[in-house]
Parts: C-alpha cells; sequence; structure tokens
C-alpha cells in the first residue's frame, strides 16, 4: 500500500495509510487522477496530495475534492489530479504567433503556473498558430504539440512534457515475466476508416481523398471529411484520422498483482508472442484485498 502525505490549507503535513486508492494514468487523458478514501473525518480543508511507494514519489496533485461519507465505516474521500489541472482549469490568453517555437509556447501557457522546465524537442511551427478565446492553457499546447508531434502532452510536478511520456523500458508478461491474473484481447474493427475526402476551396465539393489500404483490403468501407478550405486543418489531418482509427482497433487489458503504476508508455512483452506492445493507460487500486494493476496495452506501430 502506497503512503499519502496531505498537506492542507494551513500548510501542514500529515502521513496517512488510505483505506483505499484507484490511481487512473492514460496517455491521451490530460491529467493523472487518484482517489483516496481515509479512515477518519474532521480533516482541515486539504490542498495537496503525494503518494509514495517505498520512498519514492509516484504521484503528486492538487486536491479537487474532499468529501466527509458518515456511517458505520465513516472515512474522507479526496479526489486529486496532477499539476496538469493547473493549465486544464486556466483560460488561455487569446492571441497569434507567426512560426512559435514549443518553448514561446510553454513561456506563454505554462510557465505562469509553476513549470519549470520543457522536456522534449523544441520544434518550430512554421506558420501562424491561434490561440482562441475561451479555450484552456491545456488546449492551446495540446493543439500545438499534436500539429508537431502527434501526441498528448503530459505534466510530471514542474515539468512539461510537450512530446508525451516515453520509456525506454521493457516489461515482459506470462510464464518468462510478470506472472497475469487476467487479458482480454478486444478487437474493434467498427473503428477503422478507408478513406478520407478533401475539400479545398468553398464552392466546391469533397473531390479527392486519400485512403488506407490495408483498411479497404479488409472490406472497410467507412469515410471521413476534412473541409481544407475554412476549418484550418491540412492534408496532413488525414494521417492522423488513420493512424487514430488504427490505435482504436485494438486493445489488450492486461490485469496483475502489485504496483505498476509508472508503467505508461513502456513496451510490453507476452511470453510466446512475436509482436511488441505499448501501455498507453493504467489503473492501480489498492485495498484491504491487495494492491492490483490493469494496464491497456496497444501494438507497437512496424
Amino acid at each position: 500500500m502506497l503512503k499519502a502525505l496531505l498537506t492542507d490549507i494551513n500548510g501542514r503535513v500529515t502521513e496517512e495509510t488510505p483505506m483505499s486508492i484507484v490511481m487512473d494514468i492514460e496517455d491521451d487523458v490530460p491529467a493523472d487522477s487518484v482517489t483516496l478514501k481515509i479512515k477518519g473525518m474532521g480533516f482541515p480543508v486539504l490542498t495537496k496530495v503525494e503518494l509514495f511507494r517505498e520512498g519514492t514519489l509516484v504521484f503528486s496533485g492538487e486536491i479537487d475534492e474532499q468529501t466527509e461519507i458518515f456511517g458505520k465505516k465513516s472515512y474522507t474521500e479526496v479526489i486529486a489530479r496532477d499539476s496538469s489541472a493547473r493549465l486544464i482549469d486556466s483560460e488561455a490568453y487569446p492571441m497569434s504567433f507567426v512560426n512559435p517555437s514549443a518553448k514561446d509556447i510553454f513561456d506563454r501557457y505554462a510557465k505562469p503556473f509553476g513549470f519549470k522546465e520543457l522536456k522534449g524537442e523544441n520544434r518550430i511551427y512554421s506558420g501562424r498558430f491561434t490561440v482562441e478565446k475561451g479555450i484552456s492553457c491545456y488546449t492551446a499546447i495540446r493543439r500545438f504539440a499534436m500539429a508537431l508531434y502527434s501526441v498528448f502532452p503530459k505534466c510530471r510536478g514542474d515539468e512539461l512534457f510537450i512530446e508525451g511520456v516515453k520509456s525506454e523500458d521493457v516489461l515482459e508478461f506470462g510464464k518468462n515475466g510478470i506472472p497475469v491474473l487476467d487479458m482480454r484481447v478486444v478487437h474493434l474493427r467498427c473503428n477503422r476508416v478507408s478513406r478520407v475526402y478533401f475539400k479545398y476551396k468553398d464552392g466546391e465539393g469533397y473531390n479527392t481523398f486519400v485512403s488506407d489500404a490495408g483498411a479497404e483490403n479488409q472490406g472497410i468501407n467507412k469515410v471521413r471529411y476534412i473541409n481544407l478550405a475554412s476549418d484550418g486543418s491540412s492534408v496532413k489531418d488525414a494521417d492522423i484520422i488513420f493512424d487514430e482509427a488504427k490505435k482504436k482497433s485494438f486493445y489488450a487489458d492486461v490485469v496483475c498483482r502489485g504496483f505498476l503504476g509508472d508503467a505508461l508508455g513502456k513496451t510490453v512483452l507476452l511470453t510466446d508472442n512475436p509482436e511488441e506492445y505499448y501501455v498507453t493507460s493504467v489503473r492501480y487500486t489498492a485495498d484491504e484485498k491487495g494492491e492490483y494493476t490493469k494496464l491497456r496495452i496497444l501494438k507497437k506501430e512496424e
């Protein structure tokens, strides 16, 4: 079980062993989150939670909700998100950039909220990048990251990973590695897309297209449309549509005992299976029955 350090509104820190923990981490969801049940009630307003495993920090976040539950087993429930919450909950200053770099976007939309370091290649956006009124700072950063890196940015403490969380580590499951309690393999043919059609000028139709040969060879006939004339899209967006559709057409859920809360982005090998996979989401749960981790894995692109 993880240890929790809770900071209250007065700056006082107390250590607790939670009754239960649920930690959710996904590569395409902005914020990692935890839900804790703490024995007892009457805590001051809590502002921050840090989770440690054997002295190593595994989660740090700001508390969003604090609820007292009365009953035979009274307890306090705490829900927190990681540091990306600061960016999600803050509106972005509307403005246009010309040929901005990742560092420019970081300095304008992350640094004012306590982020100190940009992790990843400092690529430059070619052309005008506009941040509209009403979107969050995270959305502005995500749009930039999707355009240049085709990934969701992630936050860890005071660091912003503009290229997402990457790992060189390898996990092997099965008789030669980590024991598997349960595994579910899901094929979602319904998510594949075979063609993307383009409109180049207002007043014209969607007269040209690109296709995913692999999907068409499987007999899939599902289309999408991109209006290049008015919605700020580009031809490259078709590749993103195909890649996301293929990505969402298969996944496997692997459940094992113990803590694998740091598995996001790691390569996964399955005994007697030549394919390589990677971890795209993590759900860690712990209570009096023990610790369990469920990993969602996707196939690595060839």
